[in-house]
């Protein structure tokens, strides 16, 4: 590309706000955070130096440490608060199963991505499956039970595991993991032990307790501070709710307005925020249901270029939230990572 570094990191957007029947505007300020727009890589050093590589799902620690699922790079990447970008764990383009520190690891086309209270990143391997655990040291293990046992399905069968959902941290050491062919979400413990939470085994829309309630084909997950598990169903293009008690209630139906979710984030203040794969658009969602919408950094809702430094049209992945309330949100095909203020 014929610019130079201090163009790229001199881009300051502003994304529009339309409160749908609101008619309500906001700005926001967008800023590429990390890496250089359209250019594929695995350079570390400061941020507007740095390049990724297919780069799918973000998380941010309390410190407001950034890690990066650096897909096509088969890395973990770390964005410090003063911009620096490292790498955690494996080595690039070199994929793999082995586990170790830092550069010996070696992943499998690394896509979600969660971190624990304990400072423990969860990365599920999407070519094979299996779910990595990464210690704040760069020590990369896998999680117990994942890739080497049969988990329960709604019925009580034991079926082999099929890693094909999101996961994310319950904060206590183990995970929620969805399985979009048995169509449930499964606690999964620290020690590896599984338990259906929810789904009934088959594709639906039903609200319930337990396998009494019906998903289909989970998109993203978070939790809240009380442990109650968020997820945006994919199949019904809907926002639900799995509370500490086992029940499961429908929050948002949007129609085609949360379609191909790649990540959700919720602020402190109960707004949930989706981050739409092929759309180029962020959803925000209010406790009440309201839906406003981010338009995409590159592309505007009728799928236009809005960023003449583009080179391909943008694909947002993973949606996190910082401490101090600022948006991080991964564009796979143009190889940056985004900050919304």
């Amino acid at each position: 590309m014929d610019r130079s570094i201090a163009k790229i990191a001199s881009h300051v957007f502003f994304l529009t706000v339309m409160a749908v029947g609101a008619g309500q505007v906001h700005a926001a300020e967008l800023t590429l955070f990390a890496g250089q727009l359209g250019v594929a890589g695995s350079k570390d050093g400061k941020a507007a130096q740095a390049t990724f590589n297919f780069p799918s799902n973000v998380v941010v620690d309390p410190q407001g440490d950034v890690y990066v699922a650096d897909y096509a790079n088969q890395l973990i990447r770390k964005i410090d608060p003063d911009g620096t970008v490292s790498t955690l764990a494996g080595k690039a383009l070199a994929q793999g199963k082995t586990n170790g520190r830092g550069a010996k690891a070696r992943f499998n086309g690394p896509g979600c991505l969660s971190l624990d209270p304990y400072g423990n990143l969860f990365v599920r391997d999407v070519s094979d499956g299996r779910i990595r655990k990464v210690a704040p040291d760069g020590t990369v293990s896998n999680f117990p039970g994942s890739g080497t046992v049969s988990w329960p399905d709604a019925y009580g069968n034991a079926v082999g595991v099929t890693m094909t959902g999101p996961l994310t941290s319950d904060g206590k050491g183990g995970l929620f993991v969805a399985d979009n062919v048995s169509e449930v979400i499964r606690r999964v413990s620290a020690l590896g032990d599984a338990v259906v939470l929810v789904g009934s085994g088959k594709p639906n829309a039903e609200d319930g307790t337990g396998t009494d309630a019906s998903i289909s084909q989970i998109e993203a997950m978070t939790t809240d501070a009380e442990g109650n598990l968020y997820f945006v169903d994919g199949g019904n293009n809907s926002l639900r709710k799995l509370n500490t008690s086992g029940k499961v209630t429908t929050l948002f139906q949007g129609g085609d307005a949360i379609k191909y979710a790649q990540g959700l984030a919720m602020d402190k203040k109960g707004n949930f925020y989706v981050s739409c794969q092929l759309s180029a658009i962020i959803q925000k969602i209010t406790p009440e249901g309201v839906l406003s919408t981010y338009e995409g950094p590159i592309l505007s809702a009728e799928g236009q270029k809005k960023n003449p430094d583009s080179k391909e049209p943008t694909m947002l992945g993973g949606i996190a939230i910082g401490p101090s309330g600022d948006i991080y949100v991964a564009d796979s095909l143009n190889q940056v990572i985004w900050r919304i203020h």
